[in-house]
């Protein structure tokens, strides 16, 4: 246990955890953000080094290079997408379990309901105020955001596919299906973003998705061949 006592009068530790192999600490500290990192591993190092002792061991336990800090004000700001989208990322990243992939899946579904609803629609168009009243402050573009979710929603699909047996294979398709026609409904709305399109279809491959993609594509290639052409002298 860390004693705040023990500390630099300059840093004092409000919380921390651990997560398999990941500590997250909470600090208190007007240090710089370089000087804090090395304050924090040498810390950290010198009570592994007194546990390994004390267990009488060999063993040497060491800290890896990747050590990031976020700002408390910005880690708080719900506004702010990207630190949802790290947490998604470092949930799967580590030994994931059933649960933290479903939980992982949920957070990536909202992000990707969230990207849509914010995408710009040049159909709807309101000169209200009140219409954005709460409109939030971003960090993330949404097409960033998109290719984000659509990359990792595939791999979580499959993970879950591999550790969870107990589930038919009619339930694992409409899982599949359902996610690859959320993505599908992202590309038509912004056609660059076809990896989007690519992942559905790896996701789904069947012909009452492609058909569809396939017949817009050819709608809109044959109005491109039939709009006029304009003559300028």
């Amino acid at each position: 246990m860390i004693n705040n006592d023990e500390l630099n009068a300059n840093l004092k530790i409000r919380d921390y955890c651990r997560y398999v192999d990941d500590l997250s600490f909470v600090v208190e500290s007007s240090e710089e953000a370089d000087y804090l990192k090395k304050l924090l591993r040498e810390i950290i190092s010198d009570k592994l080094l007194a546990h390994v002792k004390n267990i009488g061991t060999t063993k040497e336990l060491e800290l890896n290079d990747k050590v990031t800090i976020t700002n408390y004000a910005q880690a708080s700001t719900l506004s702010s997408l990207s630190i949802i989208m790290e947490d998604t990322q470092r949930a799967i990243s580590v030994t994931p379990t059933v649960e933290s992939l479903k939980s992982a899946f949920d957070s990536l579904q909202s992000l990707l309901e969230l990207s849509l609803q914010l995408t710009p629609n040049s159909e709807v168009h309101n000169e209200l105020e009140l219409s954005f009243i709460s409109k939030p402050k971003l960090d993330v573009r949404d097409d960033t955001m998109q290719r984000f979710v659509a990359t990792r929603m595939d791999k979580v699909l499959r993970m879950q596919q591999s550790m969870v047996t107990e589930l038919k294979p009619a339930q694992q398709d409409h899982e599949f299906e359902a996610t690859a026609r959320r993505l599908i409904a992202c590309w038509a709305k912004n056609p660059s973003l076809h990896n989007l399109l690519k992942i559905a279809l790896d996701l789904y491959p069947d012909p009452k998705l492609l058909v569809p993609v396939l017949d817009a594509i050819r709608l809109k290639l044959n109005n491109k061949k039939e709009s006029p052409t304009v003559k300028i002298t």
